[in-house]
């Protein structure tokens, strides 16, 4: 019984030749006894192959090592995005509509102004001339200085478009008997011609003869006499540009040009050099309204179709005093349409060589005067002219 056990077990390790065992020394080329047996022995597998007539165990091949299990990564936990905002697009800033509040007609012509005014800018240094002089029975009145400086300037400019233009001499007067004795030897036809009550006006093409106390614009301020001192000082260059020849005492300044043309322009100046003193602080449309116009829109109504029959330089009293409110407003559409300032000198210049005033108005502004009457016609209104 125990010799058929072992037996059985012997026969079933020879039928099984691919099993694996270990534990059991085994020297290379020593003998083995079942072929193809392998044993684990040192780190190697050997196996019973046959060498000739005999079995002996091979060189053994080295074990692979068994993979190290990878430790189990702790899960981290995945953020959830915070979802990006849709942006909202910026709304585009409307532009600022310039003179809110009032009509195209008008705006466009302001804009025109103020474009004149900053092209005037590099002017203001002027300021630090003193090519002005001023003569003043009150030395120590705030007036003097203010006239001074806005005459500077303007005389900076205009002398620019006319290379003839004289630098003023301004004379301040309180009392017409200082004025007078003045202008006895200075310019005798102004002896005279002051008034308390009076503004400023012109002299001899080369002088200002101004009432310290005349300019009481209290909405104006400081700038009523800026605007005075630009006015008075056109007046000069009026004078110089209509100059015949080289005579400085034969102009035709006056009365070859109507009163609306000859004030107006000179009030148009006058607001646009107030404007440039301003720095910034107002434009033309806000001080459009600023100077005084002795005369109520309505009553222009003579003044208008007197313009239109002649030419002659008949105003003030006579037309009651139109050529300063509706003579503006007339000449700076023409300034702002029709040539600038400049176009107005040309005017002069062109009388002055013996055209007629509707001849170098057609000349100097590139308009016949009749049709710019009827041009000009729905901007006055827009300014509260009733005109037929």
């Amino acid at each position: 019984m125990r010799v058929s056990r072992a037996l059985l077990i012997a026969l079933t390790l020879t039928l099984i030749p691919g099993a694996s065992f270990s534990a059991q020394k085994v020297t290379p080329g020593s003998t083995c006894k079942v072929l193809n047996q392998k044993l684990v022995y040192a780190n190697k597998t050997y196996t019973c192959i046959k060498s000739g007539k005999k079995l002996v165990w091979n060189k053994g091949t080295a074990l692979k090592p068994k993979p190290t299990a990878s430790p189990t990564p702790t899960p981290t936990a995945t953020p959830t995005p915070t979802p990006t905002p849709t942006p909202t697009p910026t709304p585009t800033a409307t532009p600022e509509v310039p003179y809110p509040g009032v009509l195209e007609i008008e705006r466009n012509l302001y804009i025109k102004m103020d474009a004149i005014v900053k092209e005037w800018a590099p002017y203001l240094s002027a300021l630090e001339n003193n090519k002005v002089k001023v003569i003043s029975e009150n030395p120590s009145h705030l007036r003097n200085e203010e006239n001074r400086l806005s005459a500077e300037v303007s005389f900076e400019i205009l002398a620019k478009m006319l290379p003839r233009m004289v630098s003023p001499t301004y004379y301040m007067y309180e009392t017409t008997e200082w004025a007078d004795k003045q202008m006895a030897s200075t310019c005798p036809n102004l002896v005279g011609q002051s008034s308390t009550t009076a503004g400023a006006q012109v002299g001899c093409g080369k002088l200002v003869i101004s009432n310290l106390n005349g300019w009481m614009n209290k909405i104006a301020g400081i700038d009523g006499s800026w605007f005075e001192s630009a006015h008075e000082t056109f007046h000069i260059a009026e004078f110089v540009a209509a100059l015949v020849g080289t005579d400085p005492n034969n102009s035709l300044f006056y009365p070859y040009h109507p009163s609306w043309y000859r004030e107006g322009s000179a009030s148009t100046f006058g607001g646009l050099v107030r404007s440039l003193m301003s720095k910034g602080k107002y434009n033309y449309g806000d001080l459009n309204r600023f100077e005084k116009s002795p005369v109520s829109y309505s009553d222009c109504n003579k003044a208008w179709t007197y313009w239109q029959q002649t030419n002659n330089a008949t105003g003030f009293s006579e037309l009651g005093q139109c050529e300063y409110g509706l003579g503006r407003r007339m000449t700076d559409y023409l300034v702002a349409w029709h040539g600038g300032v400049e176009a107005i000198l040309k005017n002069y210049q062109y009388v002055a060589q013996g055209k007629t005033f509707e001849e170098a108005f057609k000349l100097a502004h590139g308009v016949a005067l009749k049709d710019f009457f009827v041009e000009v016609k729905p901007f006055l209104a827009n300014q509260g002219f009733v005109i037929p």
